[in-house]
């Protein structure tokens, strides 16, 4: 989570409110906590206490391992837009497929190194007025909350959490041996030119995967 764009991704709660606390009281500078875990500079100006705290926020993000999805019943032109072109494809899943196709190969991601494995939603709420003491802005994992400003992406997450945050934890095995267990579906994108559909028609065609292949529900006016 440390290769994130956002760099408040994986801070525990506790962490937030007391740092916006302590700079209203003007305890602290008027630096905002995201310039304080990005700008080096910065960071070596503060206290050793702080640097500390800095420390453990960015261990946390160092053995967070995250595997993002969207979750929603209809496409969001703003998704194909921040993360396809015109060549793209999603690859669609049934979210209860997924979640019990790792769920059933979840040995094989235990190792000496992982401390945790877990999946859920993500939580949107707006860091800048979060209240620590307010039961229902609870969350159980660290990785599945994020600042309201992100809520666009309907995120639904896999993670990995490692003992120790300088271990690695590139990939693990999960082969599907069915894809056809998953009901994937593989959408084109709007704009996507009719002899590039074609040829993604004619791949799941070959891997026996015809029923996965399908068009965008969005429709867009061509320039």
């Amino acid at each position: 989570m440390d290769e994130f764009e956002d760099p408040l991704e994986g801070i525990p709660l506790r962490a937030l409110v007391t740092f916006e606390e302590e700079r209203d009281l003007e305890l602290i500078g008027d630096d905002k906590l995201s310039d304080l875990i990005l700008d080096l500079t910065k960071f070596k100006k503060l206290s050793f206490e702080m640097q500390d705290r800095i420390k453990n926020i960015k261990a946390i993000q160092r053995s967070s391992f995250v595997s993002c999805w969207f979750l929603g019943k209809r496409e969001s032109m703003a998704m194909w837009n921040l993360y396809s072109n015109t060549d793209g494809v999603a690859v669609k899943v049934p979210a209860i497929n997924l979640f019990r196709h790792f769920e059933n190969s979840s040995e094989n991601i235990f190792d000496q190194n992982v401390s945790s494995f877990y999946a859920g939603k993500v939580n949107y709420q707006d860091f800048k007025t979060i209240d620590a003491e307010d039961e229902s802005a609870a969350v159980p994992k660290v990785a599945l909350r994020k600042d309201v400003s992100y809520k666009h992406e309907e995120e639904f997450r896999f993670v990995i959490r490692t003992k120790k945050d300088d271990a690695e934890k590139d990939s693990f095995t999960s082969v599907i041996e069915d894809f056809s267990s998953l009901k994937m579906k593989v959408v084109c994108h709007p704009l996507m030119a009719e002899w590039k559909r074609n040829n993604i028609q004619q791949i799941l065609n070959d891997a026996s995967l015809s029923r996965a292949f399908t068009l965008s529900e969005i429709r867009l006016r061509k320039n």
